[in-house]
């Protein structure tokens, strides 16, 4: 119970300390706020993309790790493991490039970094 207080109180200081009051502060508008949490919402986009990227790099080349001990050893390693790790190597290093492939989906308003929400009319 105290582990499980402990662990709560380190979030919650630590949220508040990452948070940046002064961008609230500036925020006069919604259009303001909209542009903040658009901004975060960039950066978190991009933070999972590029932990995609390595993790599924680092399955690719355990599954080459995985299959060379299948070859040596096929009691050791059955082969179906090092196809599951390709498999879900390469689907983990497909998702940041899905929207190429699929189109925009979900980042109209993130790719339209020249304008604001402030510029934006109805008629647009």
């Amino acid at each position: 119970m105290i582990k499980y207080l402990k662990q709560s109180l380190c979030l919650l200081i630590s949220s508040f300390l990452l948070s940046n009051p002064s961008q609230a502060a500036e925020a006069t508008s919604l259009a303001d706020i909209a542009n903040n949490i658009l901004f975060g919402a960039t950066f978190v986009t991009d933070f999972l993309h590029g932990i995609c990227l390595v993790m599924g790099t680092g399955f690719i080349i355990y599954a080459l790790i995985a299959y060379r001990t299948h070859r040596q050893n096929p009691k050791l390693m059955p082969l179906d493991r090092p196809i599951i790790y390709l498999v879900l190597g390469l689907v983990l290093a497909a998702i940041p490039f899905l929207d190429y492939f699929l189109g925009e989906t979900g980042n109209q308003f993130v790719k339209k970094s020249s304008r604001s929400y402030e510029d934006y009319e109805p008629n647009d």
